[in-house]
């Protein structure tokens, strides 16, 4: 049987029905967001990174090791490049149920629009070869809380400055600067970090980050699909009810996040935005600015804020592997 939607919550289930008590996988690139909710599932569970490029900065590395530290969920990272993505179900040391197929262990991969990924039954004649080549995954690997990383230098881009607000950083790995306000340059009192404050919003904290389309032609390997709403037209350009992305957070947090909308210009995707609920990245923008709950974020406070940080009005976005990101406000 073959597999195409709800990914995430078919792994995060599954043992409730195949009786497992112990859960194994191997993903080429993983994500932190699925992995801490691992730790909500009551059997034992490891996870193998496959390819440590992504865990090649420390701020990322740390994110597993964390969660390592906190939950009963291991993380290791394997030595050789491995590209595969097989999800193992265990009783008693024994294979009872094994999924593969081309859907990495991250929100994007067990998200994806349009049925982009999927998972696949193995046959029983192979679970003993297939949990074989889990070991031999297993043995070529050590636990993210012994791995240490060498962070290298980025490349500088060739690309210039597209407009006073946002800027290109490096094009490997694909990093930028996003202006935290309008297009303007001003903060916007009903969109953007404010969007709970127009109309038609129950909750002042809701918010969206804006993207430029400047900024996608820029560097559209910073975002899903280059930049590109492949939604479009097919009644969810506007609006989604599951993330297609993670972000990891200079402060430790986690978040799932939403790219959506698209510009009057084009196809471009226009802001992301928290999953489930668009409050959450509201609410976390406020504690880091150092404001109530829910309040009008203005001019004064963004300056105020841009003042502690050597005069910087903008967040970093930085892509670690696909569809997870990390995020500085520091």
């Amino acid at each position: 049987m073959i597999y195409k939607s709800n990914l995430e919550e078919l792994i995060l289930n599954r043992h409730k029905n195949n009786s497992a008590d112990e859960l194994l996988i191997l993903s080429g690139y993983t994500g932190p967001s699925p992995i801490t909710k691992l730790a909500d599932v009551p059997i034992k569970t490891s996870v193998i990174h496959g390819i440590k490029a992504q865990v090649s900065q420390k701020n990322v590395l740390a994110s597993y090791q964390n969660i390592t530290h906190t939950t009963d969920v291991n993380v290791f990272i394997k030595d050789k490049y491995n590209h595969s993505k097989i999800y193992c179900w265990l009783k008693d040391k024994e294979p009872v149920d094994i999924l593969s197929g081309s859907a990495n262990f991250s929100t994007a991969g067990l998200n994806s629009s349009l049925d982009g990924e999927s998972l696949f039954d193995i046959e029983k004649s192979a679970y003993e070869k297939t949990y074989d080549y889990l070991k031999d995954a297993s043995n070529d690997s050590v636990i993210c809380t012994e791995y240490e990383v060498e962070e290298t230098s980025p490349k500088p881009s060739s690309q210039s400055k597209r407009n006073q607000y946002d800027s290109v950083l490096t094009s490997n790995p694909p990093k930028a600067e996003i202006f935290v306000g309008g297009s303007d340059g001003k903060m916007q009192p009903k969109s953007g970090w404010n969007w709970g404050h127009g109309d038609g919003h129950n909750n002042s904290n809701v918010a969206y980050q804006r993207i430029s389309a400047d900024l996608i032609k820029a560097i559209p390997q910073l975002f899903p699909n280059n930049g590109i709403n492949i939604s479009k037209g097919s009644g969810q350009g506007l609006k989604h009810k599951k993330p297609n992305a993670e972000i990891l957070f200079d402060d430790g947090i986690v978040m799932d996040v939403q790219f959506q909308g698209y510009t009057a210009s084009g196809d471009y995707y226009k802001q992301f935005s928290s999953q489930p609920s668009n409050e959450i990245y509201g609410e976390y923008v406020r504690k880091r600015l150092g404001l109530p709950s829910g309040s009008l974020i203005t001019d004064t406070d963004i300056n105020a804020w841009a003042k502690r940080r050597n005069g910087r009005n903008t967040i970093t976005l930085e892509l670690i592997a696909d569809g997870v990101y990390f995020c500085d406000f520091s």
